[in-house]
């Protein structure tokens, strides 16, 4: 049996066999089609259920436009055409692509506005086969994959302004189809908008100019955010002295052969760099390839690698600096975090160590965007010991509330930490304590005067770079209006920033930091 379904000039015409509220649409398992040059648009909600093993699909040569989240609880893959495209355009609410089964999008555009990132969360791993455009919004992958492209004959392709506020990714491995041709150097076409979770941007791009690839395949790449720096001692051109602990993990696959490869990095935070030509681009404790020249500004810099072969790119690259007084990279944060304290915010920070630091300013902002100072504390000068630091912000607004550490050195140079957010809320408030643990086990409270007792509630903890480390699916709300969990040490077994989050009803209604020593 083949339905089919029209969409008019951006009005959705919903027929008997479709259920519609002011929140969620969904299909139950029928076989749809929207035609070439119309547009349907789905203001909540989308649910695709299944019905039989041809059915739950979509025929799209046109466009649909959502504002909430894509559930696909169909056994099929949803889209039944290599056309057709999708767009998710929240403005007031992050958007979620989820379900039982995976997605295959054809074209995916993302133009969420909602700015509090990320804009939009994968819980499934999902595939874009034709054309990713990124106008607006950074994507949690939350441990999945999201990949771009068919094939090596049908690479696909991603559409961003290549400046962080085009989004980021991060959380997960974004992979892409690279054919069996030359790429230029800073081509789009090999181009991976990696970023954090505190929304810093770190993109990779990876071309090659002169030997192309034998035959094509897979390039994935993913980024793990670690605090501080570590002394080494590895020959380049000249030595490098110390390298950023943070990292790209590439890896080539899916019948990817031959080719000669360069590589560029950038990053808006990589700490003090006094000169881009300090920085070079390396293994943990090696080099591969050349280097080549550097650009950019200290703020955002450009790195080159060049000379890479097919067996090189599969490895962990940092960033390293040849020059450790002039640009020592970060100071060694340990963590930077920012939580409720009765009605105030408790601003609180500690580095390892520290060298020419003039002092340290707390930062705000209700928008992420447009930052002011609140505050600034002298640093105990240079030392090679922790130190610990805090600041009270005595007036938070209600909402979101944004806090970043800008660090001043001797001779002028600035850098920042990652943005921590803070809610609040007189419906919902999260608590988590201790914040710094060492070895004890981390309890949550959690309030939101909504929820009824049987109720459930997700808490899912994730570490810095967005792996999934625990989820505790639909916890039982004892009492009406409150829920308590207790997580044992054992489940975060390395030192480090971790996350925990927690949402009721699909909305998310807490997240905070914590740190494990």
């Amino acid at each position: 049996m083949f339905i089919q379904i029209k969409f008019m000039l951006f009005v959705v015409m919903v027929l008997p066999f479709i259920s519609y509220s002011q929140i969620t649409a969904t299909n139950d398992g029928l076989a749809l089609t929207v035609e070439a040059g119309l547009t349907a648009t789905i203001e909540g909600h989308f649910v695709n259920q299944t019905r039989g093993a041809d059915l739950g699909t979509i025929a799209n040569a046109g466009t649909i436009t959502l504002t909430h989240n894509w559930t696909n609880n169909s056994a099929n893959t949803v889209f039944s055409s290599n056309a057709g495209s999708t767009h998710f355009l929240g403005t007031v609410n992050a958007q979620t692509i989820g379900g039982t089964n995976g997605t295959s999008f054809y074209d995916l555009t993302l133009n969420n506005t909602f700015g509090t990132g990320p804009e939009l969360t994968l819980s499934q791993s999902t595939i874009i086969k034709n054309a990713f455009t990124m106008t607006a919004g950074s994507i949690d992958l939350t441990g999945n994959t999201l990949t771009v492209g068919l094939d090596a004959t049908n690479p696909g392709s991603i559409s961003h302004s290549e400046v962080a506020a085009g989004g980021v990714v991060y959380g997960g491995t974004l992979i892409r189809y690279f054919a069996a041709s030359t790429i230029a150097d800073g081509s789009l076409t090999g181009f991976f908008p990696m970023g954090t979770s505190s929304l810093n941007y770190f993109p990779i791009y990876l071309s090659a100019p002169a030997v192309a690839p034998g035959t094509g395949g897979t390039i994935s790449v993913g980024f793990s955010e670690a605090a501080g720096t570590t002394a080494v001692a590895v020959m380049d051109d000249i030595n490098i002295e110390t390298r950023n602990n943070s990292f790209w993990n590439v890896a080539a696959g899916g019948g990817l052969a031959g080719g000669t490869y360069n590589m560029r990095v950038r990053g808006t935070a990589m700490g003090t760099i006094a000169d881009v030509n300090h920085l070079r681009l390396m293994l943990a404790a090696a080099v591969v390839g050349s280097p080549g020249a550097n650009g950019g500004t200290t703020a955002f810099p450009i790195v080159n690698r060049t000379g890479l072969s097919l067996a090189n790119l599969s490895n962990n690259f940092y960033i390293g600096s040849t020059n450790a007084a002039a640009s020592p990279l970060p100071v060694d944060l340990l963590y930077f975090a920012a939580r409720k304290f009765d009605s105030e915010v408790l601003i609180e920070w500690r580095v390892a160590s520290q060298f020419n630091v003039k002092y340290f300013e707390v930062q705000y902002s209700v928008d992420a965007i447009n930052w002011k100072g609140i505050g600034q504390v002298l640093s105990e000068g240079d030392s090679e010991h922790e130190e610990v630091y805090q600041l009270n912000h005595p007036e938070p607004k209600a909402g979101l509330n944004y806090y970043r550490l800008k660090t001043l050195d001797w001779d002028g140079a600035v850098s920042y930490s990652s943005i921590d957010p803070v809610i609040f809320s007189a419906e919902s408030k999260m608590l988590v304590f201790p914040t710094i643990s060492r070895g004890q086990p981390i309890q949550i409270a959690i309030t939101q005067q909504e929820m009824r007792e049987d109720d459930g509630i997700d808490i899912l903890v994730h570490d810095a770079a967005g792996n999934l480390i625990h989820s505790s699916e639909q916890t039982r709300v004892m009492d009406q209006g409150s829920v308590t969990k207790v997580l044992s040490s054992n489940l975060f077994p390395t030192a480090g920033v971790y996350f925990v989050s927690a949402r009721w009803q699909g909305k998310l209604i807490g997240v905070e930091r914590f740190v494990i020593f």
